[in-house]
């Protein structure tokens, strides 16, 4: 229709066709901006979430290792605990076991004293049964030599000495 020409069909589709072209391509390049401010975007919202993640994950490592360090330093206190009741029981323990040593050894020494003591009066009476059969024996040593001396002068005819 420029030359008052009908517009043959063939025409008309090359013109559709660049129109459609033309309007593809801006679609495209449309959409293409679009996608890059979107991936963009994206990018970003991706770095701040990385950032804002990278900060938790500072956060709770820091966190981790404050709670960390408190286990540790409440463990130590229990520990110290722990070792000053066990000291404190070892004292005892062996404090007890002196006393119990000290008290044997008492025991002992008073088993001994009574033993001697026992002893010194099982001898005494012995000694005093010996003391008296030694007595007696040599009165009896004094009346047989006594009675000796009588036969002899019965039998010598001897006038008897007093």
């Amino acid at each position: 229709m420029e030359n008052g020409h009908p517009v043959t069909k063939a025409e008309l589709e090359a013109v559709l066709k660049a129109a459609l072209s033309a309007q593809d391509d801006k679609i495209k390049a449309a959409l293409s901006a679009q996608d890059d401010k979107l991936r963009a975007a994206l990018s970003a919202q991706d770095d701040k979430f990385k950032a804002a993640l990278s900060a938790q994950d500072d956060k709770f490592k820091a966190g981790l290792s404050a709670q960390g360090d408190k286990f540790k330093a409440a463990l130590s206190a229990q520990d110290d605990k722990f070792k000053a009741a066990l000291s404190a029981q070892d004292d005892k323990f062996k404090a007890a076991l002196s006393a119990q040593k000290d008290e044997l050894t008492e025991t002992i020494r008073d088993v001994e004293t009574h033993l001697l003591t026992e002893f010194h009066r099982y001898a005494k009476g012995q000694q005093a049964r010996l003391h008296t059969q030694e007595v007696s024996v040599s009165d009896l040593i004094l009346r047989m030599a006594t009675i000796e001396d009588r036969l002899l002068a019965l039998e010598s005819r001897r006038p008897p000495t007093v």
